[in-house]
């Protein structure tokens, strides 16, 4: 089992062993902790667990309906809670100092942001996800699904992220991928690299595919690959 480390906005998860993935279960900036029985309580039903890499990548299904689910090691879950930590960095417009930055992210962290320019520390990833905001008020990213492959042999993981990115534009809603990347140093777990995989098109609110005149979709299927290594 690697060493246990501890980080100021992370409280470690205790949840049972399971076979998939799991989505996000941590106190948010606020203090709101995501409770595992919300989605019973709301009435909602669990869907089939995703059996292929695709399906975890993209669920048959919307993000209201799922229920959290326990990742298959306490590791794997604690870095699907730290890698969600920085999607709420990028919704609540989140600013740091260099003092005050998350101790999980190394200080090499790259960002691969599509259609952007990449970003070489975490700084610059939020400011580039400030700047979207600017033009697009309304932009959030909700976590639908997430997987983490874990390999503590070479001290690596990739955690993968299913995302529904809303209000770019206002009205509009699509699916992405968000690929965190980690590796362990001197027993400590570093995210060192993020890759946006941008979604295909966009769904108007009323559920009809976007106006195919305002999307190239020749450009999108060439963009829905990872960009950088």
């Amino acid at each position: 089992m690697p060493s246990q480390q501890k980080y100021p906005s992370k409280q470690r998860s205790s949840s049972p062993p399971s076979k998939t993935g799991a989505i996000c279960r941590h106190p948010s900036p606020r203090g709101k902790i995501e409770k595992a029985s919300e989605g019973k309580r709301s009435g909602h039903r669990s869907p089939p667990l995703p059996k292929t890499s695709l399906e975890i990548l993209n669920p048959p299904t919307d993000s209201n309906s799922l229920g959290p689910v326990p990742s298959k090691s306490a590791l794997g879950q604690e870095l699907i809670d730290m890698s969600c930590i920085c999607v709420e960095d990028l919704n609540e417009r989140t600013v740091y100092t260099d003092a005050t930055i998350h101790e999980f992210v190394a200080q090499d962290f790259k960002g691969l942001l599509t259609g952007q320019t990449d970003a070489s520390n975490y700084h610059e990833f939020l400011e580039a996800q400030r700047q979207i905001a600017d033009v697009d008020s309304g932009y959030h990213v909700n976590v639908i699904y997430a997987s983490a492959d874990v390999d503590e042999r070479t001290g690596h993981t990739v955690v993968y992220m299913s995302v529904e990115i809303l209000g770019r534009p206002i009205g509009i809603r699509r699916n992405a991928v968000i690929v965190w990347k980690w590796r362990k140093r001197f027993g400590r777990w570093l995210l060192y690299k993020q890759l946006g995989i941008r979604g295909m098109m966009g769904i108007l609110e009323d559920g009809q595919v976007e106006d195919a005149s305002r999307k190239n979709l020749a450009a999108s299927k060439e963009s829905c690959c990872i960009e950088g290594s």
